[in-house]
């Protein structure tokens, strides 16, 4: 395996892995320095909304299990490796018509490609336009890197295994409901894992009194798509946790839940791994 830029990512190896899973965190990212952050016209506290607080810190225990855990360290709004290359924005960039034509998508359209244009809910991030250039530096510097080690991990353990499962995991706001979805499992509507994964994963924290939603509102995205080919042996779940269980959402602090449902997600994750050595 090729070395990762530790500046860009996280490659945390166990000694010996013992279960068939990789742990993935794309969008934790929280260094928002001249770097990642040159150009944009959004404050602070708008730019940490984009990303998945501590959600890096809640996969932790993943190593210690005996699982390879990979983070991006890079914040959202400088790429998203959670997006198909492809998804340029072409009013994000001068440069685009000389390119041919872009993957066109949803979320190209609503400004939320490779490279985000707006913030959800349509607030302009940059100041000006970013050359397409830049753009491809970035996915040279970071996307690919960040998917050749994903494809790299799950292919071999797959081998190792006989099969394995990719937990992508993220965070998500807190919405206005009275009782709100407090974890949603993304497996593309059943295209992206076994049922038997998905079905012990929404046991698991309904058993831990939460609410639990599958593929609303969030089904997976790029890598859950990409990557989880059940026919190939190789799964991919999306976890998206409420990040009202276990941070402040306005002062962006920590809360007591933050240690409690890290080690609940270690004890899914050794659930996880005794279902998927069934699937072998």
């Amino acid at each position: 395996m090729r070395p990762l830029d530790p500046s860009l990512f996280s490659l945390r190896q166990p000694t010996s892995q013992t279960l068939p899973l990789v742990v993935a965190v794309p969008h934790a990212g929280r260094d928002y320095g001249k770097r990642f952050s040159s150009g944009t016209v959004i404050d602070l506290p708008q730019l940490r909304v984009t990303e998945d607080a501590f959600a890096d810190e809640l996969a932790s225990q993943a190593p210690t299990l005996g699982i390879p855990l990979l983070c991006a360290l890079f914040p959202r709004i400088w790429l998203d490796v959670n997006r198909d290359a492809g998804e340029i924005d072409p009013l994000l960039t001068p440069d685009s018509a000389a390119e041919g034509s872009f993957l066109a998508s949803n979320n190209v359209r609503a400004g939320l490609g490779v490279v985000p244009r707006l913030l959800t809910g349509g607030r302009t991030i940059h100041a000006a336009q970013v050359p397409m250039a830049e753009i491809k530096a970035r996915l040279s510097m970071a996307w690919r890197p960040y998917h050749d080690c994903l494809a790299e991990l799950t292919e071999t353990t797959r081998r190792h295994f006989g099969t394995c499962l990719l937990i992508d995991c993220h965070s998500m706001p807190s919405g206005r409901e009275i009782d709100p979805v407090d974890i949603a499992l993304g497996d593309g509507f059943g295209a992206t894992a076994d049922p038997s994964i998905v079905l012990e994963a929404e046991r698991f924290f309904l058993e831990l009194g939460l609410n639990v939603s599958r593929n609303q509102p969030y089904a997976g995205g790029y890598t859950t798509r990409h990557y989880g080919k059940p026919e190939n042996g190789i799964h991919a779940l999306q976890i998206e946790i409420r990040r009202g269980l276990y941070m402040d959402e306005r002062s962006f602090e920590r809360q007591p839940g933050l240690v409690e449902l890290t080690t609940h997600l270690g004890d899914l994750f050794a659930r996880m791994g005794r279902v998927v050595h069934s699937l072998a």
